[in-house]
């Protein structure tokens, strides 16, 4: 978990359980924390054979910004 920046943009990212009984899948959100920002911006999700999904959760979340997150999401669950 911790603190980047992406094109001038504060952004928090948080590895979370995906909440499911005996499952060894993680959520990692990502939030722009700039005042008057977007918010919840995006979820990664990784099962438990390391395959992955994104939610985009902002229509101003293009594919540099998801490959961007995808990058960081799989280094923060190293």
């Amino acid at each position: 978990m911790g603190y980047y920046e992406h094109d001038g943009v504060l952004i928090d990212v948080s590895v979370l359980s995906d909440g499911v009984d005996g499952s060894e899948g993680w959520v990692v959100e990502f939030w722009d924390l700039t005042p008057e920002g977007d918010g919840e911006l995006v979820h990664v999700r990784f099962d438990a054979s390391g395959h992955s999904t994104v939610d985009r959760l902002s229509k101003s979340v293009d594919e540099d910004f998801v490959a961007w997150a995808l990058s960081v999401a799989r280094s923060e669950l190293e």
